[in-house]
């Protein structure tokens, strides 16, 4: 691909950058870091404004982006898991359901990639389970999808990670953390605990 052709094509189509990333990171370093400026820009507007929905599949995009190429950058994007963590645990109520899928997604992906530790995922991801209560009326079809996401997300881990001999530091952090929602006052911590058993208990 011609310089001039490449510089034209590659800022406005992002999965074909991907691909051609993945292939030849050194060769491709520029147009990385032009894209990862662009979602640096959108990350701290979003976290000045989660709400911000007319720019929120430009910005899932970009994250997701980051997410599947950041291997072959390490050193460009190592504060890059924890700014997601941070735009999830603390905008989750204002991001569009679509978004806040994506991130999780792209969580999960950073996980399958060795990249964050299940521990960290675990920690990240069960928290939002006792952020909705199934009573509430807001409680919609996309907070329903969100939690069988995580549930999903969360099995296909701990069944992962203890496959052939079994992770007990990891297993042990999860019931800590089953445990600390058992004992919160209100009854949002025993709902997802309830339905966290139901959904991993066997048939």
């Amino acid at each position: 691909m011609g310089k001039k052709r490449r510089a034209a094509i590659l800022p406005t189509n992002i999965i074909l950058l991907q691909n051609v990333v993945r292939r030849d990171p050194e060769s491709y370093h520029e147009e990385f870091l032009q894209q990862y400026s662009h979602y640096e820009s959108l990350r701290d507007l979003f976290l000045m404004n989660p709400a911000g929905a007319d720019r929120a599949t430009e910005f899932g995009d970009l994250i997701g982006f980051v997410s599947a190429v950041c291997a072959c950058y390490p050193k460009e994007t190592a504060n890059f898991p924890e700014e997601l963590k941070t735009i999830l645990l603390n905008t989750h109520r204002d991001l569009s359901p679509d978004l806040r899928e994506k991130i999780i997604q792209c969580l999960t992906m950073l996980r399958n990639k060795d990249i964050i530790s299940a521990e960290s995922l675990i920690q990240t991801i069960f928290p939002l389970l006792t952020a909705y209560s199934a009573a509430n009326s807001h409680a919609g079809q996309h907070v329903k999808q969100m939690r069988r996401q995580i549930y999903t997300t969360l099995i296909s881990l701990l069944k992962s990670v203890n496959t052939g001999a079994k992770n007990q530091k990891l297993n042990r952090s999860t019931q800590a953390l089953l445990f600390n929602l058992l004992e919160q006052r209100d009854n949002q911590g025993l709902w997802a605990t309830k339905n966290w058993s139901l959904n991993t208990s066997s048939p």
